[in-house]
């Protein structure tokens, strides 16, 4: 990358460094090109200050134009090395899977499909967009991005603000209590998921699912155990994989022992909602998942004025993406309970527009603005 003669100077900083993170010094630096080699070296973290000559009011790493340099390069290195993998991947992975598709619909169009076979081509299709092509497309544009910016300065403007990467971090973290947290309910979903998949479902299914004879028959339990119970392995990776990322947020945002009395909350909805709109037997943990994302959506709606600008997109725009897909996947596979969904998703965005944050994430968020309002 070429020098800017107008770029801005360097703030004063007293040497030798320190390297401050999360309150705490965790390295010791001689000069700023050592700082330059560690942020070469990915040893640095987006949140990382370094000490200033005023105690209690460090510097943020981009605020130093050569660090912000020596960021923004390993930043692009990261971003080829993805992009080829990505590219790499949908040659050697997508390109089979198009074939199949391709295949597919002209059976379909020939001699018509069964419902099996169409979740699984649909599955295919949503897999594909979500996990190769959406990600690729992303890693293209943020790498012509970098390329066109080119300067330092330009590229300090462009790193999303102190305070998003602040919460950015805080929402992906994995503190010891919420991975334990997150690990126990994949593992609850998990254990009896698995145990009815390999000896068959129908003993299983037959005393725990959701029948509505059998619940107003007395057998309440019926709308707590089909959240552990489901009817093959897709059903069950969509729902541990969706857990895993939507839990880990709302668990850092209000607390892992609230987060297991949400995803419960809603599961216990979505079947609720289901044993009023939907007479078939139905098992899964779909309701509680929704209502998780629910619970981020209603995040991002009640406080966006508090939220930084990546964030805010975050956790209505992309979460609201996420939301949409699933209750589109319903209404377009056959035997999917869509009531569920939607009743996990209201109790989700009932009780994320209640629920008060921890104590933890009230510092990540802007002071509380009653000028602020939320779109229209």
């Amino acid at each position: 990358m070429a020098d800017d003669p107008g770029a801005r100077s360097s703030p004063e900083i007293p040497l030798p460094l320190r390297v401050i993170r999360g309150g705490k010094i965790v390295y010791h630096v001689g000069s700023l090109a050592d700082l330059a080699t560690l942020a070469a070296t990915d040893k640095l973290s987006p949140i990382d200050e370094i000490d200033g000559l005023q105690p209690g009011n460090p510097i943020d790493l981009y605020a130093v134009p050569e660090i912000a340099r020596a960021l923004a390069e390993r930043q692009e290195f990261w971003l080829r090395r993805n992009g080829r993998a990505l590219t790499i991947g949908a040659m050697f992975f997508g390109l089979p899977f198009l074939i199949f598709i391709g295949s597919s619909v002209r059976k379909w169009w020939a001699d018509g499909m069964e419902n099996g076979e169409f979740q699984v081509l649909l599955f295919i299709i949503v897999a594909l967009v979500m996990n190769l092509v959406v990600p690729l497309v992303q890693t293209i544009r943020r790498r012509q991005r970098l390329q066109q910016l080119g300067r330092s300065d330009a590229l300090v403007e462009a790193v999303p603000g102190r305070d998003d990467r602040l919460l950015a971090t805080h929402l992906g973290g994995e503190n010891r209590s919420v991975t334990w947290t997150v690990v126990g309910v994949m593992l609850a979903l998990l254990g009896p998921s698995l145990v009815g998949l390999a000896i068959g479902n129908e003993r299983l299914v037959e005393l725990f699912a959701k029948v509505n004879e059998r619940i107003f028959a007395g057998e309440i339990w019926r709308l707590v155990t089909p959240i552990f119970l489901h009817a093959n392995f897709m059903h069950l990776g969509m729902n541990v994989l969706l857990f895993q990322i939507l839990g880990l947020q709302v668990a850092n945002l209000f607390g892992p022992g609230r987060m297991v009395v949400l995803f419960l909350g809603c599961g216990v909805a979505g079947s609720v909602a289901s044993l009023v709109a939907e007479p078939r037997p139905s098992i899964g943990a779909s309701g509680g998942v929704l209502g998780l994302a629910g619970v981020l959506l209603a995040t991002g709606i009640r406080a966006w004025g508090r939220l930084p600008p990546v964030a805010r997109r975050h956790l209505t725009t992309g979460i609201g993406l996420t939301v949409v897909i699933n209750l589109a996947l319903g209404f377009f596979i056959p035997n999917i309970d869509n009531a569920c969904h939607i009743g996990g998703l209201a109790a989700g965005l009932l009780m994320g527009s209640l629920l008060p944050f921890s104590p933890t994430t009230e510092t990540f968020l802007r002071p509380t603005d009653r000028k602020q309002t939320v779109p229209s």
